[in-house]
């Protein structure tokens, strides 16, 4: 709203109003004709912008094809600093060695990155921190000369938003490949080898940060988490299969084989 400045309306017993102006509410004295107000929502949030580009090539001859592409997620969020950012690699090869011998490969790959900010409803996040300004204080105007975070109220115990952009950022960067290599031969019309092995590797970091300064009092002298994880798992399939024809009317099909994953 934006009628009222900031602070609150406190009844008395005999009738009438006063007023507390260093209060967290936006329910003070009535905001006199031509005053300056701001709308922190439309001020705040920007127009997200997402674009995605993506390349491929498949080619192939008789006894081998190829298949290659590329792509590319970039995406601008509503939240000015946040983003998200997507490449992606990939390469399948079949190559057919001999008549009995064929070879398979597959690779691919992902990087992402993201930075984000506190979520809405958090100290600092956009969503509580622009609702609980008054429209008469100006937002941008987030610290003194000394380059201290200013409240617009005293005993304030959540962070301005801008303030938050600037020194609390939140980051997370995921590498992952997806491979795997397969063999299949033919021994006879009957009698198939097949045996694939495949591998899933990833390494993430995520941190998020809060400079000296918040106005939370848990954060007040800076915080900061970190998380870090490589990932591996690795699979191997062998599989045999033989197949008969016994008679006109019953035909024989067997199969053994072995998996085997570590992680």
């Amino acid at each position: 709203q934006r009628n009222y400045g900031k602070g609150e309306q406190i009844p008395q017993v005999g009738g009438g109003v006063i007023y507390n102006d260093d209060s967290p509410l936006s329910w003070g004295e009535q905001i006199p004709s031509g005053t300056k107000t701001y709308n922190h929502i439309k001020d705040f949030y920007t127009t997200g912008v997402t674009q995605n580009h993506f390349l491929s090539y498949s080619g192939g001859a008789a006894k081998s094809n190829t298949y290659l592409s590329i792509g590319n997620l970039a995406n601008e969020g509503v939240i000015p600093t946040t983003s998200y950012d997507k490449t992606t690699f990939r390469i399948t090869q079949n190559s057919k060695l001999s008549d009995k011998l064929t070879l398979g490969i597959s690779g691919n790959y992902i990087r992402t990155n993201i930075n984000s900010t506190r979520q809405g409803n958090a100290t600092g996040g956009s969503i509580t921190s622009l609702l609980n300004y008054p429209s008469t204080v100006n937002v941008k105007d987030y610290e003194d000369a000394d380059g201290v975070q200013k409240g617009f109220y005293t005993g304030q115990e959540f962070d301005n938003v801008y303030w938050s952009l600037e020194n609390s950022p939140n980051t997370n960067e995921l590498n992952r490949f997806i491979g795997s290599l397969g063999l299949d031969y033919a021994i006879n019309k009957n009698l198939n080898l097949s045996y694939k092995f495949g591998a899933d590797i990833y390494d993430q970091h995520s941190r998020r940060i809060t400079a000296n300064g918040s106005l939370n009092d848990t954060r007040s002298d800076g915080y900061i988490s970190q998380y870090e994880r490589l990932y591996k798992k690795y699979t191997s399939n062998f599989i045999a299969t033989y197949d008969t024809q016994l008679s006109s009317n019953f035909e024989l099909n067997l199969l053994a084989g072995n998996t085997v994953e570590d992680s």
